[in-house]
């Protein structure tokens, strides 16, 4: 019998000295990424598996039934996939100058889930404080989190979509936009954009040496960490250097009377 590992959870945590304090606990220099969780999804699962998992279709549902084998419900939502990356590259040539194809196919696929493109991504970052706007961005007042992922396992960007990569791995992308520095964007890659990684880490032996962790940050505490957060400069102007991030900046001001 396989043996549930814990998962252990800082709970009520509720400003940035406290976030900051637990990050000092991991010490400098450790190899551990984050993610803000505002949503009442209780996996860790990129946004693909999500849509997958919603298929009506009879075929869909006779795989996720698990009457079928691994290996075609792999192969299966793998071309479903694969044709939404190729309708992506075809229309996004006006938006970016060219028609991806090789590794630019691979840059545009990073800049395209940047911009929502479901792929088998999930986003994290190197900067706790980033992890903590994306849990209270857009939030009236739910129970949220960060996770907390400490994982050897790297995949560069050739081996991003290969069939050979068995793990869930992270992959630290190009930096082909001023959001992916401002974020200190860092992907997971799942082989499998089905299985959720909160599962696997605490079921699959294949993953014993994989820990999540999560800082839990209760509804009524999130309006004043947003504050502090864009006090100390982590809010979405300068998450989303853009005219939409200053907008949206604004937006958050006037909508909590601060202007």
């Amino acid at each position: 019998m396989t043996e549930t590992k814990e998962i252990h959870r800082f709970q009520n945590v509720s400003s940035v000295g406290e976030i900051i304090e637990i990050a000092n606990l991991f010490g400098p220099g450790c190899s551990i990424i984050f993610r803000g969780e505002n949503d009442t999804f209780e996996t860790l699962q990129p946004k693909i598996g999500r849509i997958f998992r919603n298929m009506k279709s009879p075929l869909a549902l006779e795989i996720l039934s698990e009457k079928t084998d691994d290996d075609e419900a792999r192969t299966y939502f793998r071309d479903i996939e694969l044709d939404s990356y190729r309708q992506f590259f075809k229309m996004c040539e006006p938006h970016i100058g060219f028609r991806p194809e090789k590794d630019d196919a691979l840059r545009a696929l990073v800049l395209g889930h940047h911009y929502g493109l479901p792929t088998r991504l999930l986003d994290w970052t190197q900067n706790i404080l980033v992890g903590a706007f994306f849990a209270v961005q857009n939030n009236p007042g739910r129970d949220c989190r960060i996770y907390t992922l400490n994982t050897e396992e790297e995949v560069d960007l050739l081996d991003l979509l290969a069939e050979t990569n068995e793990l869930v791995a992270k992959f630290s992308p190009p930096f082909i936009h001023q959001r992916i520095i401002n974020q200190a964007s860092i992907f997971t890659v799942h082989p499998n954009p089905l299985d959720d990684l909160l599962r696997l880490v605490t079921n699959d032996p294949e993953y014993n040496e994989v820990n999540i962790e999560v800082l839990e940050i209760k509804g009524s505490k999130v309006k004043k960490l947003a504050e502090e957060l864009s006090y100390f400069g982590v809010n979405a102007s300068t998450i989303w250097p853009d005219l939409s991030g200053v907008a949206n900046h604004v937006e958050w001001y006037l909508s909590n009377e601060m202007l």
